[in-house]
């Protein structure tokens, strides 16, 4: 009796704390999604003096004293994989089926060199 009554007490305690501590967190990487969409903000010359380099504050252009102008992001381009993978890690660029299986490719949706993008997709879980 007294084991059942130890072991129900420690779950409940550890589950409590599990809980709380879920909880303290805004999201599950610690970082402000919207401090890390500001931060994408880029600005860069007009004139392109320095090729394709951006700034993250506007300012004026070092090289010619142009002011800096806001760079639009670009979506990233689209991949699709073939879910059997048939030729390893192989992608491509356009929606369709596996030139090997012939399976539908599915689009992939995050890249595992860029987690901290991955935590930006919020489906499956709530906060």
């Amino acid at each position: 009796m007294k084991t059942k009554f130890l072991i129900t007490a420690i779950t409940m305690v550890l589950f409590g704390i599990s809980t709380a501590s879920a909880q303290d967190h805004k999201d599950h990487t610690g970082h402000d999604h919207a401090k890390m969409e500001k931060a994408e903000e880029a600005y860069a010359c007009s004139m392109k003096c320095e090729g394709d380099k951006t700034y993250s504050k506007p300012g004026e252009c070092p090289k010619c004293g142009m002011t800096l102008t806001k760079v639009e992001a670009k979506a990233p381009a689209k991949e699709y994989y073939c879910t059997m993978k048939c030729e390893g890690d192989k992608t491509y660029a356009e929606k369709g089926d596996c030139p090997k299986c012939g399976m539908k490719l599915v689009e992939k949706k995050a890249d595992s060199k860029k987690k901290a993008k991955k935590h930006d997709d919020h489906s499956g879980h709530k906060h």
